[in-house]
């Protein structure tokens, strides 16, 4: 605004007037471009209304940086909606497990919280397999793990096991629990992900503004 300032009476050095519609002018840009200059109310709601303070859009129009209802960054391997379409969801299911990924890990593959949820999507490998090509190198060339009977034990203390460390290794692997997601996906859809009160097993109270803003599907 400082430069646009400048530049307007460095135009019209004797006319005020002239330099401040010049000055207007450089600011709004061509005629229906609208303003160059966003107003800031404007950016910190989506078009769903999900809250986006502090985020902003990125260039497919979607926000980013771990908000509610946001999609990973095309710059993170690990839940980006294009990595997820190669662990076989379709480009729909791929935005909604994105969004997903961030409610759940805020996009990171590693860790596993105490009660054994591990990785991008917080599987829970003291209940469910790890399966996908890419889990094969954690056991032995066999795609999949059977982490429920691995990982024996009540909650964390699952964790502290010899016999649990592949399913450890293989969850924070984020092709391989993108893959074992796509696998849990197909079998109950997202109800693994969603909240008690929209239908699904988790208490992730952030996952079901994903599937409304996404699509389902």
């Amino acid at each position: 605004m400082i430069v646009d300032a400048l530049m307007a009476v460095l135009y019209h050095p004797t006319d005020l007037d002239l330099a401040g519609q010049t000055w207007s002018e450089l600011i709004t840009g061509n005629s229906g471009a609208g303003a160059c200059l966003k107003v800031a109310s404007s950016l910190r709601q989506n078009a769903s209304g999900f809250d986006t303070t502090g985020a902003t859009p990125d260039d497919r129009g979607v926000y980013v940086d771990g908000k509610t209802a946001a999609l990973c960054s095309d710059s993170n391997p690990v839940c980006n909606p294009a990595a997820l379409q190669k662990a076989g969801f379709s480009p729909t299911q791929a935005n909604v497990m994105s969004c997903i990924a961030m409610t759940e890990n805020s996009g990171s593959a590693a860790g596993c919280n105490s009660v054994s949820a591990c990785g991008a999507f917080q599987i829970v490998i003291t209940v469910n397999t790890l399966s996908g090509p890419s889990c094969a190198k954690y056991n032995g060339s066999n795609p999949t793990l059977n982490c429920r009977s691995m990982c024996k034990g009540n909650n964390g203390a699952a964790l502290r096991t010899a016999a649990c460390q592949p399913c450890i290794q293989a969850a924070s692997d984020y092709a391989c629990n993108a893959e074992s997601a796509y696998n849990l996906y197909r079998q109950s859809g997202y109800k693994p992900w969603l909240p008690k009160s929209a239908g699904g097993y988790s208490d992730n109270q952030h996952s079901a503004a994903c599937v409304q803003q996404y699509g389902g599907g």
